[in-house]
């Protein structure tokens, strides 16, 4: 493969054999959940007076906005700026695309070429317009009024002064403006450019070999042996996701809490004994205050129902902004406690960040109308004191993947935090109805029926379990022709809207049996008229 050809070269040649190039060291690495930061240390030795360094071997995915120098006390850095290098067979690889997005690609580096262009000679104007000014401002009338004999020639003098250099200013400002608009194009085409390698990476560049170098200049009041320059930059090659795994234990009641992190590490260059650390702290946070905008009340159309519709919505909007304000405060961190290598990869790689014990309550859920399963719930107390963050967590009963379910801090109000940890086979439920309907008596206005839900559970674990099983009994609505009266609920709780729920302890090998009675009697005579 040929040898990297770079923007470098455009600079002048004597100025490119003088600089030193310094490889960098990669001293420590803080993962976001969206990018990763990259702190860097390069050692150089300075000269007294003006130096020029070209960084090499950063990564190609590094954000140039986000480049960032630590201030030093014993020098004093003067500009840096990081130019991507691409090998010189890059364009045969562009061809391998669609022509429309070679046609684009071809476009785009056009008009970045002019608009450098138009840059560099709108600087040229701006700094002809400054020496006009200047140069005017030196023989404006009031020091040399000595040379005007008259006051017409004062007069016609001092208005020619205001009026050119009124002329001068506001051209000064058009074209500071017209500068300004053309960095600000400068940096949407750069970033167009940067959006077409990143999507067409895969296809395209994979063969390719790049990477950024940062050219720095520093000046140094003396000579300076060994001085550490310190500098950090962004890059979404590096991500991660958390990820907790609960091993349940049902024989010891040992229970396990595990926090992994599924790292992405993609930059390009390897991680050689950093010391890396991960944060769920979101970087996408903008940095501007919100304004508030007019809160406009609309008419009134129904008092009661246009009034209770608007409190609902506004009560909504109140929850949801509190829910978020909940969710911003839980930024934590992590870090090893030992140093880490690293090679860039397009493979996954777990770590494990932390393993603790805890203390977990059980509990199973029946509900017997909808499934015959018997599912396991964990309760954590305390759970504040744990450093949890919201992950997605993988649940082993006894050795045995069982389920996937969401670990969600940030949306828990109480001191104990439920977790679904799937169904265990060990409990089996049985749910049966029987209705008795009598013979219709001739003189009853009514038609009476009884229903009997019967549920039986078995407990074939070798664990005393606790259990809470849901039911449900009619309700009615508005209907005089209906009554549900409960006969029998065998201690049930029982909400407004007819859930049922025991409360059982069930010991190994054991069997259990509730029952509810419940009357539903229709009043036969009305109900056969209002059908006429």
């Amino acid at each position: 493969m040929k040898r990297i050809v770079t923007v470098i070269s455009l600079l002048l040649i004597g100025q490119s054999l003088l600089a030193q190039k310094v490889k960098p060291r990669i001293e420590n690495v803080i993962v976001y959940p969206l990018m990763g930061l990259i702190e860097k240390t390069a050692e150089v030795t300075l000269k007294k007076g003006d130096n020029t360094f070209y960084i090499v071997s950063n990564s190609p995915n590094l954000f140039p906005e986000s480049l960032r120098f630590q201030t030093n006390d014993q020098y004093q850095i003067i500009s840096y700026n990081p130019l991507l290098q691409y090998n010189e067979d890059y364009k045969e690889y562009v061809k391998t695309l669609p022509q429309s997005k070679q046609a684009y690609y071809t476009s785009l580096t056009d008009s970045i070429k002019n608009n450098e262009e138009a840059i560099a000679l709108v600087k040229e104007n701006i700094q002809i317009t400054q020496k006009q000014i200047t140069a005017l401002d030196s023989f404006k009338p009031i020091s040399s009024a000595q040379t005007i004999d008259t006051v017409a020639k004062m007069k016609s003098a001092l208005e020619y002064y205001q009026t050119k250099m009124s002329e001068l200013k506001k051209t000064l400002r058009q074209q500071n403006k017209q500068l300004t608009n053309l960095q600000k194009q400068k940096h949407s085409l750069e970033k167009q450019k940067q959006i077409f390698h990143q999507q067409y990476e895969e296809q395209v560049l994979s063969n390719v070999e790049k990477n950024y170098t940062i050219k720095v200049e520093i000046y140094s009041e003396q000579a300076i042996e060994k001085a550490k320059i310190n500098y950090s930059y962004f890059t979404m090659a590096s991500t991660w996701e958390p990820i907790y795994d609960l091993k349940i234990n049902s024989l010891t009641n040992k229970n396990e809490l595990s926090l992994q992190a599924n790292l992405s590490q993609r930059t390009c260059e390897d991680w050689k004994d950093v010391n890396l650390s991960f944060t769920n702290e979101n970087t996408g946070n903008s940095v501007f205050l919100p304004e508030l905008s007019p809160y406009v009340a609309n008419s009134l159309v129904s008092r009661d129902g246009f009034l209770k519709s608007a409190r609902k919505m506004e009560t909504k909007v109140m929850e949801e902004e509190e829910e978020m304000i909940t969710n911003n405060l839980l930024g934590k961190e992590f870090h090893l406690n030992r140093k880490i290598t690293m090679p860039s990869s397009l493979q996954h790689k777990t770590i494990n960040l932390n393993t603790q014990d805890l203390k977990i309550e059980y509990k199973y859920i029946i509900r017997p109308k909808l499934t015959n399963k018997a599912y396991l719930q964990a309760l954590i107390c305390d759970w504040q004191d744990l450093n949890l963050i919201d992950a997605q967590c993988n649940i082993y009963y006894d050795n045995k993947f069982t389920s996937t379910t969401k670990l969600s801090p940030s949306e828990t109000q109480t001191d104990t935090l439920v977790l679904s940890a799937g169904v265990d086979e060990k409990i089996a439920v049985q749910r049966k109805v029987h209705k008795t309907t009598p013979e219709k008596n001739v003189f009853s206005k009514t038609l009476e029926t009884t229903v009997e839900i019967d549920i039986v559970i078995k407990n074939n674990s070798e664990n005393t379990v606790k259990l809470e099983i849901e039911d449900q009994i009619p309700i009615i609505h508005n209907n005089p022709d209906i009554i549900i009266t409960p006969l029998d609920l065998q201690g049930a709780e029982i909400d407004k809207d007819g859930i049922l729920t025991w409360n059982k302890e069930l010991k190994a090998k054991g069997l259990i049996t509730v029952a509810a009675r419940v009357s539903k009697a229709y009043f036969y005579e009305r109900m056969c008229y209002s059908k006429e």
